[in-house]
């Protein structure tokens, strides 16, 4: 799937896998992927239809990409890419559930 991103700036066709997390901003929506951030307005109801599961609501306004993921710690998210996202305790505790089911049910190579 891909999140088709306008604004004054900017026509982009961005696919879902490489986007990092999706999170609200006012009315605009921030799309950060590996490479770049686009930040346009969107209703954040147009996006949720095009994310699969490897999306998780971790906090109100904000879908992170579970197969983006590096480590979790001290309630920090750090995604492949080196960036880093913070949750509250009670939002990173269930986002961490999350993560841990996530990799229990991928295939992994051994």
């Amino acid at each position: 799937m891909y999140i088709h991103i306008k604004n004054q700036k900017i026509v982009a066709s961005v696919s879902t896998t490489s986007v990092l997390y999706i999170e609200k901003d006012g009315r605009k929506l921030r799309v950060v992927t590996e490479n770049r951030e686009f930040s346009y307005y969107e209703k954040m109801n147009n996006v949720e239809p095009l994310l699969d599961n490897t999306f998780f609501l971790c906090r109100k306004g904000c879908y992170i990409n579970l197969s983006k993921i590096a480590l979790m710690e001290d309630q920090c998210i750090t995604f492949i890419n080196g960036e880093k996202y913070w949750l509250g305790r009670d939002n990173f505790n269930r986002t961490k559930k999350q993560f841990i089911n996530f990799l229990n049910n991928c295939k992994t190579i051994r």
